[in-house]
């Protein structure tokens, strides 16, 4: 309707949508029709459609083989360091996994898609220590999807771990908001506000939310 549509996509572009393509389909059609269908090509894209296929039949190994090999031969691209981290977390490898989630976060710093899987491996490890960078992440993922509620709740978790008790009920009547569940909302307010060493900031947000 411009009178642009006969330009050519920049390169970039045509690649992101390829992708795009490429991973609506491993992920929607029959994984064992990916794996015939791609079993024989050796491109970047027919690789990662097998990674998913075998990732959602349950080949963890296979799946993190492919990864690997995408990984190494394709260090900048933040989807394969991203994608090789959910495989490694469902291998309960968390701290590889938060290794590949920072390595894809250095390359798109602004995902929160990124920024609250990251946090989750974090929490994972068991490691107290890196529950500030958990935080961080997951609070930074928050504030780039105010509206999603998935990650107040791990944003909640992150907190209790760390013994910030107040937080975490302040965060899941947050959630609570957000999934249009008023009464939960109301009650985790005001266990938030029956502590008495609340910090003025989240004694006001507490308040904010009874009223």
């Amino acid at each position: 309707q411009a009178g642009h549509y006969a330009a050519p996509l920049a390169t970039e572009a045509q690649q992101l949508m390829q992708r795009l393509i490429t991973k609506i389909r491993a992920y929607s059609e029959p994984a064992l029709a990916i794996l015939r269908r791609d079993g024989e090509e050796d491109t970047a894209d027919a690789r990662y459609s097998r990674a998913i296929a075998q990732y959602r039949r349950g080949d963890l190994q296979a799946a993190k083989t492919l990864m690997d090999q995408l990984t190494a031969d394709y260090p900048v691209d933040a989807f394969y360091h991203e994608f090789q981290g959910d495989i490694l977390l469902s291998m309960a490898d968390a701290n590889a996994a938060a290794n590949a989630y920072e390595a894809a976060l250095a390359l798109r710093p602004e995902s929160p898609q990124i920024l609250v899987n990251l946090g989750r491996a974090l929490i994972a490890t068991n490691d107290r220590s890196r529950l500030p960078r958990a935080i961080e992440a997951i609070s930074a993922a928050k504030d780039g999807e105010p509206k999603w509620a998935f990650v107040r709740r791990q944003l909640a978790i992150a907190y209790g771990r760390s013994g910030d008790i107040a937080a975490a009920d302040l965060t899941l009547a947050e959630e609570a908001i957000l999934l249009d569940d008023e009464q939960q909302a109301v009650r985790m307010a005001k266990r938030v506000l029956a502590r008495d060493d609340l910090a003025s900031d989240i004694r006001n947000r507490a308040n904010d939310i009874l009223f």
